[in-house]
């Protein structure tokens, strides 16, 4: 079976009058962000120092109760700046 392009999706999805696939991708990514911005700073800094201690994304997410999408936002979100995050990291 031959793969869509997203081009061919946001066609179909035109027609179907449903919202494109990008469209919907940038939906997504800033529900995300709200979300992350919705827990606060303590919070966020309290899940990264989770994983910091050797817990796992999955683990993590549980023990916060959150979704294992924002515990990956907020790694990824403190992994960007780079050296604060890896000289924690090497400790």
């Amino acid at each position: 079976m031959k793969r869509l392009s997203v081009t061919t999706i946001d066609a179909i999805s035109a027609k179907l009058g449903l919202p494109s696939l990008r469209q919907q991708r940038r939906e997504a990514r800033a529900k995300l962000k709200a979300e992350v911005e919705a827990l606060g700073q303590t919070k966020r800094q309290t899940i990264l120092d989770a994983i910091l201690a050797g817990g796992t994304l999955g683990s993590v997410a549980t023990e916060f109760a959150v979704h294992i999408d924002i515990v990956c936002a907020i790694v990824k979100a403190a992994i960007k700046p780079g050296a604060a995050f890896l000289e924690r990291v090497a400790k």
